[in-house]
């Protein structure tokens, strides 16, 4: 299931409002961030790199999002997006806290 690149989505068959999303990258180099919006890749060798995000709302396609970072003179990069996301469109309807009765 998770030996191609991209995204996988699953699903709960009894709560269909829970949702969850693996990426599987095709870059040893990735990751998430943090509740900020902010990430770090640390201890990548000297290159021209390839940065791209994504985001399960992401308005438009992942391949937009591409920037590029060098690390031939300097150790360190730092790179910006402003993400346009879509709608979240889920209906919620988990219960409430408190609201379990137990029979």
């Amino acid at each position: 299931m998770f030996d191609k690149p991209g995204v996988v989505v699953l699903g709960c068959n009894i709560h269909d409002w829970m949702i969850a999303y693996i990426y599987v990258s095709e870059s040893p180099y990735f990751a998430k961030t943090g509740p900020d919006g902010s990430a770090q890749l640390k201890d990548l060798p000297p290159r021209q790199y390839t940065v791209r995000v994504w985001h399960p709302r992401l308005q438009g396609p992942e391949d937009a999002t591409r920037q590029p970072a060098s690390l031939d003179r300097s150790p360190r990069a730092e790179l910006a997006w402003d993400l346009a996301l879509k709608p979240d469109v889920r209906v919620r309807r988990a219960p409430a806290a408190g609201s379990h009765r137990h029979y």
